[in-house]
């Protein structure tokens, strides 16, 4: 097919100039570009029979400018990139039906590889690379009649970029020339801590990059913030538990952008976790909320039946599916994330505490009486049907973090040691477990560790734990002494530290980072503690009413990982 046959092609063009990108293939239609000069180029859709072999004089061509940029087709646009070397670029955004222009995203240089197209949230995020020597990547998002910028990363090496990137689970691979002898290969990662202990699994790890000492970003003025709650970040915001509020922060400053009222759980509650999804934040307390996460504005609120309060867990998101509980109306519930719809409910033997965990189709949870010890339940997501329960010595007042086909779940004991029980998720048989002190605390895995805190101060010793995952031989623990470690506190992991809180009772007065390895205390600070976020290079945490940032703020501008 000659692209300048006007007999065979009704929207041929006389002067098409070359085809140096690849072609796409989307449904019976071929997408390609063409370069004519170094300011001039087209866009092409051109329909393909697959039986016969022949094209059809069916689509559309549309000046862009030069391009050597292999289209992506999502969601009926069509994204490619334009400009030569030494020229300034644009990402460009064409309607798939009818080939027009919807919007130009103009960059520093010549887009000349395929950009890459992330659905991994509510909206399209659009990632390319500028051809230059000391190039950028880009994060686009199309918000519909144009695109917003969501960050630029521009590596550390002054090497050429030349091409695309590439997106898997959640991180973002590109290449260099780096110092002209070695090139260089570079892995951002998603930087965002979603919801409660980082993912529905509860792991507690992310693959971000943590400070290594205690430089306060900045510290938020008095919220009322939750202490035994932790944050969530997204978006560029940090998502707040204020007791009677939500509070939304900037990440970069912790300054105030919204807040939502809602009806206390009471006193006695240590706090859920906000949880943030595909542009949405959802909580727990009277009622289920879900939100728009850029302004506060209520989407949907479900009511439970039972009319009762969840107290401290918090909302577990997979699938399209909200779970979340009603406490003493003992009921887990799962609901539909785009209108909070009912689709099932399960009635469990005593308190529905937990944050359910949510791993293979299966969900995990607990539920305790005071003193009366209590069960743990494995159900299918789609449809509650138990798999399986394990009955309880001591309370699994906690939430369960599931990797690698394992539950581990730690117990409360009112009158004594807690256990870190390790179960099996297929058939719920004990694979080990492990004496520690009481807690609610919620383990973390990283490099085959499990990290766990426990001990209520006045009533029993605290101590954060580090045991092998296969095992449960215990690798190390904080000296009594150091007070590191609390029965509310959930510790996160990342980049070899730990990060854990120390209590002042009902409240915390100190966060400490420590060795992943040995245990040993690389920095800590005098306030904060409440379970750890991290992300983008961050740490929050949550004490005295106040939310805690350490790192450098402005990572999370030049960090530029959140796909």
């Amino acid at each position: 097919m000659r692209l300048n046959d006007s007999t065979r092609l009704s929207f041929s063009q006389e002067n098409p100039g070359r085809i140096r990108a690849s072609v796409a293939c989307n449904n019976g239609w071929i997408y390609t570009t063409s370069e004519a000069s170094a300011d001039e180029g087209y866009a092409w859709k051109i329909a393909f029979d697959n039986e016969t072999g022949r094209f059809k004089d069916h689509g559309w061509s549309v000046p862009v400018g030069f391009s050597t940029s292999t289209p992506a087709i999502f969601g009926g646009r069509v994204y490619l990139g334009v400009g030569e070397h030494g020229h300034p670029g644009a990402l460009v955004c064409i309607n798939d039906s009818n080939g027009e222009v919807i919007w130009r995203y103009p960059v520093e240089a010549g887009v000349k590889a395929s950009p890459v197209v992330s659905t991994a949230y509510d909206k399209p995020r659009i990632l390319f690379t500028t051809a230059q020597t000391d190039g950028s990547v880009y994060c686009i998002e199309d918000v519909g009649n144009n695109g917003e910028l969501l960050w630029r990363f521009n590596p550390p090496d002054n090497g050429y970029i030349l091409g695309g990137v590439a997106v898997y689970k959640g991180r973002l691979y590109f290449g260099t020339e780096g110092d002209q002898h070695h090139g260089k290969l570079y892995c951002l990662g998603d930087d965002e801590w979603p919801q409660f202990h980082y993912d529905a699994q509860h792991r507690g790890l992310t693959g971000s990059r943590a400070p290594r000492d205690n430089t306060t970003a900045w510290i938020s003025e008095d919220i009322g913030a939750q202490p035994g709650s932790s944050v969530s970040v997204a978006m560029g915001r940090v998502f707040v538990n204020c007791v009677d509020r939500l509070v939304c922060l900037d990440q970069g400053s912790g300054r105030v952008l919204w807040e939502y009222p809602f009806k206390s759980a009471g006193d006695y509650a240590f706090g859920f976790t906000p949880v943030y999804h595909n542009g949405k934040v959802f909580f727990t307390s009277d009622r289920t909320y879900c939100l728009n996460a850029s302004d506060g504005k209520e989407i949907w609120s479900h009511t439970p039946p039972t009319g009762r309060f969840a107290i401290d867990g918090s909302p577990a998101i997979a699938e399209g599916k909200v779970i979340v509980s009603d406490w003493d109306g003992h009921h887990y519930y799962c609901l539909d994330e785009y209108t909070g719809r009912e689709i099932w409910n399960v009635t469990v033997e005593g308190n529905a505490q937990s944050t359910p965990a949510i791993d293979s189709n299966r969900v995990v949870f607990g539920s305790w009486e005071w003193g009366l010890g209590g069960r743990i339940y494995c159900v299918h997501l789609n449809n509650g049907t138990e798999i399986w329960n394990l009955s309880t010595e001591n309370s699994p007042c906690g939430s369960a973090m599931l990797n690698d086909e394992v539950v581990y779940i730690a117990t409360y004991n009112f009158d004594g040691d807690g256990d870190l029980l390790a179960l099996s998720l297929e058939n719920g048989s004990v694979l080990w477990s492990a004496q520690i002190s009481p807690t609610d605390s919620t383990p973390a895995f990283a490099d085959n560790r499990v990290y766990v805190c426990g001990g209520c101060e006045g009533f029993s010793k605290l101590h954060t734990y580090c045991f092998d995952a296969q095992t449960g031989e215990l690798v190390w623990r904080t000296a009594s002494e150091m007070g590191i470690g609390d029965w509310r506190c959930s510790p996160a992991c990342a980049d070899g530290l730990v990060f854990v809180g120390r209590a002042d009772f009902m409240d915390y007065d100190g966060i400490f980072a420590l060795d992943a390895t040995t245990g040993e205390v690389v920095w800590s600070y005098p306030a904060g503690g409440s379970s750890p976020a991290v992300a983008c290079g961050m740490v929050f945490t949550i004490g005295d009413g106040r939310v805690y940032a350490f790192g450098d703020s402005r990572s999370c501008q030049k960090e530029g990982t959140c796909l």
